[in-house]
């Protein structure tokens, strides 16, 4: 999996894999913006998109305390909404984790380094931290990745309302990785032409060469069937029967704040 970072100063040092001196939560929970500041850090017109393969890629996992669920999908909705119109946001995506109902993903891309900065300082980011700093989180870890093969265009004509989300965590043997980057370029191209398929983004982790995640999202379970017959799912099962992985974990989730971000949109097929 992208390395999970709880807590350091991500921007500068993630790339070297070096020590982290500040917490990424408190980062999150920095103080809102004035007024007059966060006036000035409303979006401004989106820029032309950047291409997929490059992109500063993030998942964020959080536990909410039971109680505060309802505040936390409040303040998500408003966040993700707001990122999604940012001219450096690629991916928002807000998942349910399907096996604990107070476990949630964030699933994030940007252009750059700096796009994820600024994304920070936008109105839309104060309910988030405002939440996180009033206690409603029990834990929260952050997951860094570059986008290796991330198609920004779209030729769905609409985001599933509950779409069921897939974060595969991948370690290969670092003598196989060229052989599985081989195969997981099929598996992608192929998928994202399924009709079922609303994502398929395969990252590679920001401080282990050897680590990989993918990001599947479909419209529903027999998506997720269909997909697993088509031709190019067969060379990453090949490649994983061979002792190519070193290790594997899923998580299964389901969208719950899901759409396309006004970058993606503009290099949709019409």
């Amino acid at each position: 999996m992208a390395s999970a970072v709880p807590s350091g100063d991500f921007k500068g040092d993630r790339f070297a894999g070096g020590a982290h001196a500040n917490t990424f939560k408190a980062q999150m929970v920095a103080p809102a913006p004035s007024a007059t500041a966060a006036a000035a850090a409303e979006p401004p017109a989106v820029a032309e998109a950047a291409s997929g393969e490059g992109l500063f890629c993030l998942v964020v996992s959080v536990e909410v305390k039971p109680d505060r669920v309802d505040e936390f999908l409040a303040a998500m909705k408003i966040d993700a909404e707001g990122s999604r119109k940012e001219p450096g946001c690629r991916r928002f995506d807000v998942l349910r984790d399907s096996s604990d109902p107070n476990k949630f993903l964030f699933y994030e891309a940007y252009v750059d380094d700096a796009a994820f900065a600024t994304h920070q300082t936008y109105p839309h980011f104060a309910p988030w931290k405002a939440f996180e700093a009033s206690g409603g989180v029990t834990s929260l870890s952050a997951a860094f990745s570059t986008g290796t093969y991330f198609e920004l265009g779209s030729s769905c004509p609409s985001e599933p309302a509950d779409p069921l989300c897939l974060v595969v965590s991948v370690e290969v043997k670092p003598d196989r990785v060229d052989e599985f980057l081989a195969a997981m370029k099929i598996d992608a191209e192929g998928s994202r032409k399924e009709p079922g398929c609303r994502r398929f983004d395969v990252l590679h982790d920001s401080s282990d060469p050897n680590k990989f995640l993918f990001y599947e999202a479909y419209v529903d379970d027999a998506a997720v069937s269909a997909h697993k017959a088509e031709p190019h799912f067969a060379p990453w099962v090949a490649f994983k029967a061979s002792g190519g992985v070193a290790s594997q974990a899923v998580v299964f989730a389901r969208g719950v704040f899901f759409g396309t971000t006004l970058g993606v949109a503009r290099h949709a097929s019409p």
